[in-house]
């Protein structure tokens, strides 16, 4: 392709004196050469009007309603002066690229056309071709997918030879968008022509073998499928059609990657614009991509030798405008084919990458790795700007050296990027989080932890994805701890230090009964330092990777007797637990279960006359809540007189109210529901148990 255009930035003047003739115009880089070549020799032309956009057309920013009014209308009055032009036809318009597919008749159509104030540049509508998994364990997807980081949620429109969605890597679709069962999952989400239609998903294979590419490495994100190829080449106006569509649609699909698998034979050692006139094509949509929060990704090309086998330096076209993937080999060094130059942002797997139903190679498939990882990461980092997501995929320990340059190029290393994208403050246990209060829930992310150097096997497994807290106990009781409502499978362990900073084992548990998060109770002192280890479970063999996710601890010291009952704050939820909780001798038989074992206490004094919600919410199990009052100031339980209860065991909520009096103190007990756990066959004699858990307890005033 013959690309005289500017770097990005220079500043867009324009021409201090009117063209005249379509040679002129190429000479000066207003006007493709080959175009003008063309015009010159009596033939009529194809070809893309670039319009001079500088402060004219509004940012396109997410690409809200009205951002996306205002700039589809600032475009349309730009190129209305094309339309009133003698020897100019229109063939396509674009809403929010500001760029115009035309038909010139003559040389002196084309003069004209450029002297047009509103027109910066004519290129050729050019031709493209496609540039032709075990690759997932080189770039570390597996151990990140095992952390649940799969792109959820976000859209990599995939411009190729369309999608064939009835492939199973790409779910159970009968139509995009549209999944066999409310039970199956399809991961196209849109599919449509851009080019002629050729009545088939993918006539090719190609764009099949690409989206599978990126659902294998990111399987929670959406595939928006736009065939853009007319047989196997693709022409600019019908690829640029696809990006105006992009843009349209970025919010509704929250749109974060574009993947080009596609180029021209060409060499470019900077980007594409050469000049003001000689803007690429591609620029003007790219520019409006990135300020929409959208990285474009391209292949570097397979063209690296020349007809003699010769080293022939520079990327390929589209990818000097883009975020370009060079290929590697399965022994990661670069591909023969693989075009190198210094603007190549990142390698990836390119060779024998089964998917989508095919088996290919090259830096066609080594883009999609790259597009898919900029899903993961968008999902983990939704407010990062595109620049922030490339630096994030090149983020990475394995550095290649291309001989045939001399240049280094990062290879695609997902579970490094994901750690850059993402940084776990408390990963170490010298960066502990520290506990300042007990009745207390904590949550945090545990997605990008790590494990130390001589860290211990957390509750008897490797796990490897820790995080560490600190503790120093206000006074002696029991301790209660769980993981209760978090969304991955944890260990959860404890240790007391001692002298010098040495740790002891204290209490640690896998999982609680029926459940893959932990409890466990311990007994403590007041000055303990305990430091709690949360950490994820390594699965079998089939999937030795940690389980990471959202981390939700709650703590608790012990108020299982009336005298230490925790003291409630309106408005202000509680964070409780009953686990390892007795029962108290001449405590009252709350909701007259008479078999209850397990109860905490909570007391509040009015500070006035006031009406008393109570409600417990988020219980893990069944339970009742009770409040008290009495006329000692220090009652003991049998000294208690029942205000107030509610139970959930038949599907009720456990909330009520009542009247509080001014300096009154109430007493509330929360009790798990008895079971009946064995009957003796003899006596008839049977035995119970109570249910633990966790819950949240708010109690609320209302004048």
């Amino acid at each position: 392709m013959h690309c005289h255009r500017p770097k990005a930035g220079r500043a867009r003047l324009r021409a201090p004196t009117p063209f005249t003739t379509v040679s002129e115009a190429a000479r000066r880089g207003a006007l493709d050469p080959a175009l003008a070549t063309q015009l010159d020799a009596g033939v009529a032309v194809e070809a893309l009007a670039i319009l001079d956009d500088a402060g004219r057309v509004p940012s396109l920013g997410v690409g809200t309603p009205r951002q996306i009014t205002g700039t589809r209308t600032a475009i349309a009055d730009l190129r209305r002066p094309i339309a009133h032009r003698s020897q100019v036809q229109v063939l396509q318009t674009y809403q929010l690229v500001p760029l115009v597919h035309v038909r010139i008749a003559s040389p002196a159509a084309a003069v004209a056309l450029l002297n047009t104030p509103e027109v910066r540049s004519i290129a050729a509508d050019e031709v493209r071709v496609s540039t032709t998994a075990s690759s997932l364990p080189r770039i570390s997807q597996p151990p990140v997918l095992a952390r649940s980081l799969m792109g959820q949620g976000v859209g990599v429109a995939v411009l190729d030879t369309g999608v064939d969605f009835t492939q199973p890597d790409f779910g159970a679709c009968v139509a995009a968008g549209q999944a066999a069962t409310p039970a199956d999952v399809c991961r196209v989400s849109a599919a449509l022509d851009t080019a002629p239609d050729d009545g088939a998903l993918d006539a090719h294979g190609h764009g099949s073998n690409v989206a599978g590419i990126v659902s294998a490495v990111a399987p929670g994100a959406r595939i928006l499928a736009l065939d853009v190829f007319d047989g196997l080449p693709a022409h600019d106006h019908d690829v640029i059609e696809a990006l105006d569509w992009v843009l349209r649609n970025r919010a509704k699909h929250n749109i974060r990657a574009v993947n080009m698998s596609f180029g021209s034979d060409s060499h470019h050692l900077g980007s594409c614009d050469s000049s003001f006139w000689g803007r690429h094509p591609y620029t003007n949509a790219l520019i409006g991509m990135r300020s929409a929060g959208i990285v474009p990704v391209a292949s570097s090309g397979n063209s690296a030798r020349d007809g003699s086998g010769n080293f022939v330096d520079g990327i390929g076209d589209p990818a000097c405008v883009a975020f370009a993937v060079g290929g590697t080999d399965d022994s990661d060094a670069l591909r023969p084919g693989s075009q190198d130059g210094p603007q190549l942002g990142v390698l990836a797997p390119g060779t024998g990458i089964t998917a989508g139903g095919r088996t290919m190679g090259g830096t066609s498939q080594a883009a999609p790795h790259v597009a898919g990882a900029v899903a993961v990461l968008a999902s983990l980092r939704p407010q990062s700007t595109p620049q922030e997501l490339q630096d994030f995929v090149r983020t990475s320990g394995t550095q290649i050296t291309d001989p045939r340059s001399g240049r280094t190029h990062p290879r695609l290393d997902l579970m490094t990027a994901v750690r850059a994208a993402h940084v776990v403050p408390n990963d170490n246990r010298a960066a502990a989080r520290a506990i300042t209060a007990w009745g207390t829930q904590l949550e945090q992310p545990t997605w990008t932890a790590s494990k130390e150097p001589g860290e211990p096997a957390h509750a008897g497994n490797a796990g490897g994805a820790s995080v560490w807290f600190k503790w120093t106990v206000p006074r002696a009781g029991s301790a209660t701890l769980s993981t209760f409502g978090s969304s991955y499978d944890t260990l959860l362990a404890t240790y007391r230090e001692g002298p010098g900073g040495q740790l002891t084992a204290l209490a640690a548990n896998d999982d609680a009964p029926g459940q893959k998060t932990s409890q466990l109770a311990f007994g403590v002192v007041a000055g303990d330092v305990v430091w709690i280890a949360v950490d994820g479970k390594v699965g079998p063999a089939a999937t030795p990777f940690p389980a990471a996710g959202r981390l939700r601890m709650t703590l608790n010291l012990a108020n299982d007797n009336l005298a230490d009952a925790v003291t409630l704050t309106p408005g202000t939820t509680a964070f409780g637990a009953n686990v390892g909780a007795t029962r108290e001798a001449g405590e009252p038989h709350h909701c007259g279960d008479t078999f209850a074992s397990a109860s905490v206490w909570h007391r509040w004094t009015a500070s006035a006359d006031t009406v008393v919600s109570v409600a417990v919410t988020d219980e893990t199990f069944a339970l009742c809540v009770a409040a008290y009052q009495s006329a000692a100031s220090a009652p003991g339980p049998s000294a208690l007189s029942l205000v107030r209860a509610a139970s959930n065991e038949q599907g009720d909520t456990p909330a009520f109210t009542f009247q509080a009096s001014a300096q009154k103190t109430y007493w509330i007990a929360v009790e798990g529901a008895s079971f009946e756990t064995a009957c003796h066959p003899v006596t008839g004699q049977c035995f119970f148990a109570s249910q633990t858990g966790a819950f949240k307890l708010l109690l609320t005033t209302n004048p």
